[in-house]
Parts: C-alpha cells; structure tokens; sequence
C-alpha cells in the first residue's frame, strides 16, 4: 500500500502532527510516539465528521492531507466550535432536509474553503445535485466559483468510486488467486 500524507489532531485539537502512512496501525503507532500516548488502545476518527476508520481499505479511499483525530478509552469525538455555531444557525440536524444540508455545507464552504478537500461523499453529492442558482444564491459566489466546485464534487465521487471498483476488482482477484 502507497504512504498517503494526512494530518492527525487529539481530541482537544490542541496538538496537530503531519504524517505519512499506509495503514492505520502505522496512525496508531505515530500517534503514540508524536503525542506520548502510553494508552493501548486509540481509535482513530475523521476530524471533519467523527467517522470511525475501522479498516484500511477505507483509509484507502481518504484523500490525501486528510484531517484525521487520534481519541484515547473515554474519550469522543465533538464538532469542531464553528462547525456547532454554524448548524446551530440553521436549526440543522439528521433528519432536516437536503435544503437545510445544502445550506449549512455551502455556508461552511464560504465561510472556510479550506474545509473544500475534506467534503464527505454525502457533501459532495448534496453540492453536485444542487443547482448552481441555489448554491449563488446561499453564497454569493460567483457563478464560476460555483460551476468549479461542482465540477471538483463530480471529480472527486468519480475517483471515489473509481477507487471502490478498484478496491472490489483487487478482492475479487486475490479471491481466485487462492
């Protein structure tokens, strides 16, 4: 497996460390070592969401410079303050309305584009299947802003996809190899 560049922050945010790794064992065993953590047992999570990685074909399929979080026994994993003041605002929660989620995402965009590259699948495809007129109009982007980050959300779920087809056709292989 390919060394994939990330980022890994503790539970606090308070200490954030720059790493490459290939599996999640390697996480775990730089976490320890960079944060000196004596703790066996970590779990590690998607900053952005609090998505458990608990297989290294799914760490496969991260991004690179992913914001990961390090949680020891005990620990959990919260949103981050902007992102609790932000749906706080709009009165989101699971079950609101893709409206809602559009709002709260394409408001998050403009608040932070950095947060752009770290867009969950689930993001991606609200921002694809909006019209750009609804995006304008929750952002006051510019049209081409909008039309380039709708086509960067196709992009990545193609190569999201891409690389799960891969991932299947790799099983299906080493499944008659032996």
């Amino acid at each position: 497996m390919d060394r994939k560049p990330l980022k890994v922050c503790n539970a606090d945010r308070t200490k954030q460390i720059g790493v490459t790794a290939s599996t999640i064992t390697d996480i775990v065993d730089k976490v320890k070592k960079y944060f000196n953590v004596q703790n066996d047992r970590l779990t590690i999570v998607e900053d952005i969401d609090g998505t458990i990685l608990e297989d290294d074909e799914y760490f496969q399929t991260l991004p690179k410079y992913v914001l990961l979080m390090a949680l020891a026994d005990g620990e959990t994993w919260t949103a981050k303050r902007s992102d609790i003041e932000l749906v706080n605002t709009e009165g989101t929660d699971q079950t609101d309305s893709t409206e809602k989620v559009l709002s709260v995402v394409a408001k998050s965009i403009k608040k932070n584009p950095a947060r752009i590259p770290l867009l969950t699948k689930h993001e991606l495809q609200i921002l694809t299947d909006a019209t750009p007129a609804e995006i304008v109009e929750i952002t006051k982007m510019r049209s081409s802003e909008v039309n380039d980050l709708q086509q960067y959300c196709n992009k990545r779920l193609r190569e999201d996809d891409e690389l799960k087809d891969g991932i299947e056709i790799l099983k299906l292989y080493k499944q008659a190899k032996h």
